[in-house]
């Protein structure tokens, strides 16, 4: 499954405060999080908090918002041009292309967009980071047309840019202790008999522009064998395709747990011989990842796991 984006699910969420300013959280200075192995200052003045994977900043005074989104996935800054130059199209009433967009650094992209937000003018300075440690990052200054100010927005942007440290991603917060049982079998009560489940969707603009939406699913049974689906629908220039992953009353192979590294790790080995294998990780909340990706635990009722065959 292709988890190509340089900008996650921002659209859906992105203009919930863009004209009136309005303050979220009280958070402000120094922000550390360990399970992307990123941490930034947020700018003077400004205030903020973590929603649904990304993190907000406001202004009391100044309209607008910054926003910082971790990758998906690891890219290059020449890959990151390529997702960039097409454009963010959410719907014919949401959509941004960009007016100039440069290497900034070696590690770095940036440019300026404009588009439309509910057929409302809007203006925005996105810089894209590589990570050479890992997942990197999207911030986004963004606020009406008729405010913006490049000095100010772009400043905004590069500010929090220059405070960005990649450090080595923390795994768990469960104890990793070379041999250490608990923690091995907290990790297999935690995953039996649930339902891990991943969701995406994307649009990208251009002349050959072309979107997705993908669902993940892994049934993990305490019988020991697990279901997979994967479900997509792809169209890129105009075509498209869709593609989900079969099942059988044994399920599609078997998984287990274990350590390698100090990390945890969950292993599908599929019946054909293919073995998946993710770093298992908590965020906060205990939010599960897998290889740095958000997946939501279910199991009970309609969102429990199919281990009754």
């Amino acid at each position: 499954m292709n988890k190509n984006i340089l900008v996650k699910g921002i659209l859906v969420v992105l203009f919930t405060l863009i004209i009136a300013p309005k303050a979220v959280s009280q958070n402000s200075g120094l922000i550390n999080y360990k399970q992307y192995g990123l941490s930034f200052k947020i700018p003077s003045g400004w205030i903020g908090q973590e929603s649904d994977g990304l993190y907000i900043m406001t202004h009391t005074s100044i309209p607008g918002m910054i926003f910082i989104i971790p990758h998906s996935y690891s890219m290059t800054t020449n890959e990151m041009m390529s997702e960039s130059t097409g454009g963010l199209i959410f719907d014919d009433g949401t959509k941004f292309m960009p007016n100039n967009l440069s290497q900034i650094n070696k590690n770095a992209i940036g440019g300026e967009f404009e588009g439309i937000y509910d057929y409302t003018p809007a203006k925005a300075f996105l810089i894209g980071m590589a990570n050479p440690k890992g997942n990197g990052i999207t911030i986004l200054s963004i606020t009406s047309s008729e405010v913006y100010s490049s000095q100010i927005y772009k400043g905004l942007a590069l500010d929090v840019q220059s405070s960005v440290v990649f450090t080595e991603v923390q795994s768990s917060k469960v104890s990793t202790n070379s041999g250490n049982s608990k923690a091995l079998n907290d990790w297999n009560y935690q995953l039996g008999n649930t339902k891990l489940t991943y969701t995406q969707s994307y649009y990208s603009g251009g002349e050959n522009g072309g979107g997705y939406n993908m669902r993940e699913e892994i049934h993990l049974c305490k019988a020991g064998y697990f279901l997979f689906f994967d479900q997509s629908m792809v169209a890129v220039g105009g075509s498209g395709s869709s593609g989900y992953s079969g099942g059988n009353s044994q399920g599609h192979g078997t998984w287990k747990i274990f350590e390698r590294a100090g990390t945890f790790v969950l292993a599908l080995s599929f019946t054909e011989g293919k073995v998946n294998e993710y770093n298992l990780a908590w965020g906060e909340d205990y939010n599960l990842f897998l290889n740095g990706y958000r997946y939501y635990r279910t199991w009970e009722g309609d969102y429990a796991p199919d281990c009754f065959r």
